[in-house]
């Protein structure tokens, strides 16, 4: 195990997002397809390096659900990033997964979601839906099976908040360190985008 990575005080929360894929679509859609549900945790192994480097970059394991998968399967790698920026600068929460089916044939699930203020207060709907692609590898190459938007019920919400914790704490105080640095992060963040006015099509 790295060192650093067993000494620093970090995060980790757990989330679950789920929706349906629709092969040959251009666009996200909502309905049709094949029920897809993953559940992941989100693993911060140093908050300072985090909340410090642009790519906000984190860890992730769990698994994906779906019928076409033949049921739970886990993650064989996952990156999550916290608010990057696409090429126009706007921000979005990146997801990136890979796992086997059943089968053995290995697939990549990526999504973002788009953090951006073109509404007033949708806040609450853009970092809950996440607009998401699904690939088959196929002779060493990526081919794409579908697409669509997955979200997380308010069900859900809940165990999410309850599983958010420091990681590395050697004491309370570190606990609630952790929680109020990845807190005020996000949520500066969140107010510098949403506290101005709404900019469609930016």
């Amino acid at each position: 195990m790295d060192g650093n990575r067993s000494r620093s005080l970090g995060f980790t929360f757990t989330e679950t997002m789920g929706g349906n894929i629709v092969a040959g679509q251009e666009k996200y859609v909502r309905k049709g397809g094949e029920p897809l549900r993953f559940t992941v945790t989100i693993l911060v192994d140093d908050l300072k390096s985090f909340v410090q480097n642009p790519a906000h970059e984190a860890r992730m394991t769990g698994h994906v659900d779906s019928p076409r998968f033949g049921g739970r399967q886990p993650l064989e790698d996952g990156v999550f990033n916290l608010f990057a920026k696409d090429e126009s600068g706007r921000m979005q929460m990146r997801y990136d997964m890979r796992f086997r089916d059943s089968s053995g044939i290995r697939h990549r699930l990526t999504g973002y979601k788009d953090v951006h203020n073109d509404f007033v207060l949708d806040f609450w709907k853009d970092t809950t839906t996440l607009f998401a692609t699904l690939y088959r590898e196929n002779n060493g190459t990526e081919e794409e099976v579908g697409r669509g938007v997955l979200a997380i019920r308010l069900a859900d919400l809940v165990p999410q908040v309850l599983s958010m914790r420091a990681i590395n704490a050697r004491h309370p105080g570190q606990h609630v360190s952790s929680l109020v640095r990845f807190g005020t992060f996000f949520t500066v963040k969140m107010l510098g985008e949403y506290a101005s006015p709404p900019r469609r099509g930016k």
